[in-house]
């Protein structure tokens, strides 16, 4: 009777023994899997926010190049248009260097001539 005692004392610690051994093996892999999937998630959220940044990034440069486009070719408009009035103020200070000499101050001068262009490079009297 004693070893019947033993027996079923030793069978019960191995018996429940493996169980616990099972139970640890199984709760360990388990917990190992859902830290994994756990460290997925966290990637690929890491991930989306990193693709919506070089999205935002990639939107905000094509709006700079295009502002950057648009400003260019109002530079290249603006310097045409200096150009132009460059030209515009030495034709005028040509006029006026030719003009200055027939300056008369006696406003009923007979001799007064009105400039009415730079026709064949004289004046015509009026």
């Amino acid at each position: 009777m004693e070893m019947d005692w033993i027996t079923v004392v030793v069978t019960a610690l191995t018996s429940g023994g493996l169980v616990s051994f099972g139970s640890i093996w199984y709760s360990r892999r388990k917990a190992k899997a859902e830290t994994q999937q756990i460290e997925l998630d966290v990637i690929n959220s890491v991930k989306n926010i990193y693709q919506e940044l070089i999205t935002d990034l990639r939107g905000s440069n094509n709006e700079q190049k295009a502002e950057n486009a648009m400003l260019r070719e109002k530079m290249d408009d603006m310097e045409s248009r200096i150009s132009r009035l460059k030209e515009d103020v030495e034709k005028n200070a040509r006029r006026l260097a030719w003009l200055i000499p027939m300056t008369c101050l006696v406003s009923d001068c007979k001799r007064r001539v009105v400039y009415t262009g730079e026709e064949h490079g004289k004046p015509k009297k009026v």
